[in-house]
């Protein structure tokens, strides 16, 4: 699909696609899952109005908000909001993100901004909390759950005339990926056969006769027809007298002739023919500049480093680590998703179990990572560990 026929189909087509990247593009899979086990890998921690939760309580509902929030870092790349719903997990009430693929999304006006006339309550409502002018809708495709048991929490915010999902940019590098991926498979198939070309040349002395009028009539004649004129004068014959249309004719009269008894399949050329060969063709290089260029976006996009090095040497060992550790920017991004995160599981606690107020906090992996012995050797030269954290080490590394 190219980008001017994707401009072409319904919004609801071009939704389907950009969810379909989302899951089957290995890049973009890739830094979604790891954003999520950047935020998510230590686990979710709740409290209610101070206190903490009931172990078993607490067990439960920690489980269910974490595969909660995974779907909601997908939701929020894909849609630019998080569309929940209460639901039902061991008993207890928590929230879900509804599918993507179940539902299409778009952009309206909120109906106060249209000159619609308020009532006293919604007067007070609207100068308490100020509204957006633009929100997200919603059109649920499948399933049981209804329009209205839905609530959408804002990520991007909306607006009229913009693009269907923040990875719109990202999708059209994935369509030039796709077609490059398409091309790069029909010439593999064009290069696993031979592929021979044959050129004619028409010689004048075959023609019957040499000049003039004539001779203008058998070139058009053997070029349109590939035959000779019916002049019996300048036809071709057999030893027995049989007229021949050309000396391709000829050639396989005699073929025929000698090998009457053998059973094969005869292929003869026409007259005069030259045959090359095709070379194959190669665009190695271009699938592997698009290919780069891709994923070189898909990591700018989530602001992710690159998780697997291109280099096995020692000596480019270290430039490759230090390509794999996240920034200060890009972990004040892990952060502000963090942050992020805790405020949709806040709000959707509060929502469910109408209680006051509550606190989640995620704790985001640290931003240094260990990826061998020597890492380790340079902490303990730094003093960085503790005697307990140095048994610790000792444990992980020689443990059974």
């Amino acid at each position: 699909m190219s980008l001017h026929e994707f401009n072409q189909i319904p919004t609801s087509q071009q939704q389907k696609s950009i969810v379909y990247m989302s899951r089957e593009s290995v890049p973009v899979a890739t830094c979604l899952r790891r954003l999520a086990n950047w935020c998510l890998s230590n686990g979710v921690d709740i409290s209610e109005e101070g206190q903490k939760l009931q172990s078993d309580f607490k067990k439960k509902i920690s489980v269910a908000y974490r595969d909660f929030f995974r779907e909601v870092i997908e939701s929020i790349y894909v849609c630019g909001f998080v569309p929940w719903y209460e639901g039902i997990c061991d008993g207890i009430k928590v929230p879900k993100v509804l599918p993507l693929g179940s539902y299409v999304w778009r952009v309206e006006a909120q109906a106060d901004m249209t000159g619609r006339k308020q009532d006293a309550e919604e007067e007070r409502a609207r100068k308490r909390y100020k509204r957006d002018m633009y929100v997200y809708r919603i059109s649920i495709l499948h399933g049981e759950v209804k329009e209205e048991a839905v609530n959408i929490i804002n990520y991007v915010p909306p607006r009229l005339n913009a693009p269907i999902s923040p990875m719109q940019g990202l999708f059209f590098k994935y369509l030039t990926l796709q077609a490059a991926t398409q091309m790069m498979h029909e010439i593999s198939q064009f290069n696993s056969k031979k592929h021979v070309l044959f050129t004619e040349k028409i010689n004048f002395n075959e023609l019957g006769t040499t000049s003039g009028i004539a001779l203008l009539d058998e070139f058009r004649q053997y070029t349109l027809t590939g035959k000779f004129s019916e002049r019996d004068s300048t036809r071709f014959r057999t030893r027995t007298g049989q007229v021949l249309s050309n000396v391709n004719d000829a050639n396989h009269f005699w073929v025929q002739d000698q090998f009457n008894d053998a059973d094969f399949i005869r292929h003869i050329l026409p007259p005069n023919m030259e045959a090359t060969e095709m070379q194959q063709i190669v665009i190695d290089d271009y699938f592997l500049q698009q290919s780069g260029w891709f994923d070189h976006a898909v990591h700018m996009f989530f602001d992710l480093p690159y998780s697997i090095t291109t280099q096995s040497t020692r000596r480019d060992r270290m430039t490759n680590q230090e390509t794999r550790v996240l920034s200060e920017e890009q972990y004040t991004n892990i952060r502000c998703l963090c942050d992020f995160l805790q405020s949709v599981g806040e709000a959707t606690y509060v929502k469910l179990y109408t209680c006051k107020d509550c606190t989640f906090y995620l704790q985001a992996r640290p931003r240094l990572s260990i990826d061998s012995a020597d890492d380790v050797k340079k902490l303990v030269e730094c003093g960085v560990f503790s005697v307990k954290d140095n048994v610790k080490i000792r444990d992980l590394f020689f443990q059974k």
